[in-house]
């Protein structure tokens, strides 16, 4: 309606006599305050979740899903941030323990999947430049990550954060934890401004410039993948300086990859490949040739505390560990990139090809077979000139742990093959036995990692993880046979490291399995206190708890404390982990595990709220409708069950045969 009015009243003024210019301009200011006046009286009812839910960008994965199971997983997640910029539309969600920040409804970074290109592309050109490094750009702020790891380098004197949204600089604190507050730091000038713009003002040379802008697709980019800007980046860099350019292999063609590699190439006469995953590439550029220095690399991850625990995150433990990221060296560049077209600022080829590739499946794995194709050599040039990885047991055991690191089963026999081979060179370091131990780890080969952890422990008995590793194995064999020796390990290894909260949890599952609630309960809070932000961990302290109160309903409350204060709301003490399912399964036990004992209907419509809660927050989520249904039938109210069924209904086909498969028999039910 808005817009008819403020159409009709803008073609009346159009039609005006032009000479009577004060009534022309009476019904244009109309117009103007009309659609301000309809813009933002509308804008309450924009839902923040379907406008960022970014369906656009990955639309074929929603094509074999319904309507309500694409709105389930739209509203399964938590809106933690939400803003209009200048230029963009930014958000942060949750879901599942993990935060995302999309821009235009588009992932930007997170604290899953990202973590390791965000961690790499900061840490990586600063570990092999050759010098040292006193400043750095980093252009794309993201949530901060990579800027926090290039801070990690203390002998960094300035860094310069560019970033043309303030949105996203807005957004930085929820994502603290990673970013470890970089955007606050002493050294670091944040810079509201276009990455490009900035390095044309700014003329004097950095050590290393980072490049980690979005996706090329996106309106406008391309021109931070130009042959101009790489010119530009080229210029304002030392002679020793190494510029780095982050590159997607998903929704991009082979000949755009290649195109924006040529584009560095044809500015920077030395480029490498690196990936830090399968679909993430880094280019690594520079004036001079570069070197993979590996004592000067180890110098400097043994210096800084932050950078060698950042790496340690992904099972870096050494210089030969990175070179597991190593793609492809100068020289097969030179001819993997002959022949291609450039992106100019003239032609831009890439801003109109880049868009038609956005839903192209496959890209990633094609790309990484053309790289495979054109490559000669497996690593960089590297020093020392002595240095043999073939005959290094040393560095065959942090390649493996890094293959490790890397999660895919494939990755995992290959740090296993490697890993023997070291020990048959060196049978007598324990370090090696304790990586082929964790490679059974991986694989839950409780028997085969308990023959190489015994090894190691027999090597080294010092060791806190070598303990505590082995204390876990012990435990998923049998923890009544061998609870004691397990604990015993992890108490050993808790003394060397109490800060590590896995090993806290390890001990508390332990007692917890041996009945010792009391005790599980210390160390689960422990466990806790050194990682807030992990949710499993309030989780297994509530359980604990609950299992505690089988004789005493005061512990049973307390459980429920630590979830609805713990887990359920923030520091602020506004709700929290509103879509955190395995929370409200906690919470509905411990609910019912009080009512069988008082039996007044109090806790039990204490639950029913809970999930009448979540079925409001996601209505859209089967599970949680028979999860309410359940709770309605057992409290007798069958007319809220009815409408529950038919509400339930709506979100899935076979809605009624999966809550007959569910129903409890002997409980009277809503037909």
């Amino acid at each position: 309606i808005t817009i008819v009015v403020s159409g009709g009243i803008g073609l009346w003024a159009v039609l005006m006599d032009r000479r009577r210019t004060v009534w022309r301009l009476a019904p244009v200011a109309l117009v103007a305050l009309i659609l301000i006046f309809g813009v933002n009286a509308n804008r309450s009812g924009w839902d923040s979740r379907l406008i960022t839910a970014g369906l656009h960008i990955r639309p074929f994965q929603s094509l074999s899903m319904t309507i309500p199971e694409i709105l389930s997983s739209i509203y399964g997640r938590d809106t933690k941030f939400y803003a209009e910029g200048m230029v963009s539309i930014v958000n942060v969600d949750q879901h599942a323990g993990h935060r995302n920040i999309k821009v235009n409804g588009k992932t930007d970074a997170s604290t899953g999947l990202d973590m390791r290109t965000q961690v790499l592309s900061g840490h990586l050109p600063m570990l092999i430049h050759p010098g040292k490094v006193e400043r750095a750009m980093v252009i794309g702020f993201g949530s901060g990550t990579t800027l926090g790891a290039v801070l990690a380098h203390e002998d960094l004197q300035t860094v310069h954060q560019a970033e043309i949204e303030q949105s996203v600089l807005d957004a930085a604190p929820y994502f603290d934890r990673i970013n470890r507050q970089a955007y606050q730091d002493k050294k670091t000038t944040i810079f509201v401004n276009d990455g490009r713009n900035h390095l044309l003002v700014h003329r004097q040379p950095y050590d290393i410039i980072i490049s980690e802008p979005s996706n090329p697709w996106m309106a406008g980019l391309a021109y931070l993948f130009s042959e101009q800007f790489y010119e530009l980046a080229h210029d304002r860099l030392e002679d020793d300086g190494v510029f780095c350019q982050w590159l997607q292999r998903y929704s991009i063609s082979p000949g755009d990859f290649r195109m924006v590699i040529a584009s560095v190439q044809s500015v920077f006469p030395h480029v490498q490949l690196w990936k830090t995953m399968s679909a993430d590439t880094m280019i690594i550029a520079s004036k001079q040739p570069l070197t993979f220095d590996t004592s000067l690399i180890n110098e400097r991850i043994a210096k800084w505390d932050l950078v060698r625990q950042d790496l340690a995150e992904f099972e870096i433990h050494g210089a030969a560990g990175l070179l597991y990221f190593f793609e492809m060296g100068a020289d097969d560049v030179k001819v993997y990139t002959e022949g291609a077209s450039l992106n100019t600022d003239d032609t831009l080829l890439l801003g109109f090809n880049a868009p038609k590739w956005l839903y192209q499946q496959g890209t990633t794995e094609l790309i990484t077979e053309l790289l495979v194709a054109h490559r000669t050599t497996d690593y960089p040039r590297i020093l020392p000139a002595d240095f043999d990885i073939d005959t290094n047991p040393e560095a065959m055991a942090q390649l493996a742990f890094t293959h490790m690191g890397a999660g895919a089963a494939g990755d995992r026999q290959k740090a296993a093959d490697l890993l023997v081979k070291a020990i048959k060179i060196d049978p007598k370091n324990a370090w090696y036995y304790y990586g082929l131990g964790r490679t059974f780890v991986a694989n839950s080969n409780w028997a085969k990692a308990k023959k190489f952890m015994d090894k190691a422990i027999s090597l080294d008995r010092t060791s806190a993880q070598y303990n505590a590793y082995s204390g876990l194995v012990l435990a998923k064999i049998d923890t009544l046979k061998y609870g004691e020796i397990s604990l015993e390990r992890l108490r050993f290894a808790i003394e060397q490291e109490p800060d590590n909260p896995d090993y806290h949890y390890w001990q508390a599952q332990i007692f917890e399995a041996l009945d010792r609630h009391n005790q599980a309960q210390l160390a689960f809070k422990r466990a806790a206190a050194h990682d807030v932000w992990n949710l499993k961990y309030k989780l297994g302290q509530a359980r604990n708890l609950r299992l505690a109160g089988t004789r005493n309903p005061e512990k049973i409350e307390a459980a429920i404390a630590v979830i609805e204060e713990g887990v359920r709301r923030d520091a602020s003490g506004r709700r929290d982990n509103i879509n955190y399912y395995p929370a409200y399964k906690e919470l509905r036990t411990a609910y019912l595990e009080l009512e069988s004992k008082s039996g007044d209907g109090e806790n039990l419509a204490k639950a029913i709220a809970l999930f009448e809660e979540l079925v409001n927050h996601n209505p859209y989520k089967y599970q949680y409708w028979i999860d309410l249904i359940h709770l309605y039938d057992r409290a007798g109210d069958y007319d809220r069950a009815q409408w529950a069924i038919r509400q339930g209904k709506k979100t899935q086909r076979y809605f009624t045969d999966i809550l007959a498969l569910t129903r409890d028999a002997k409980q009277p039910v809503a037909q």
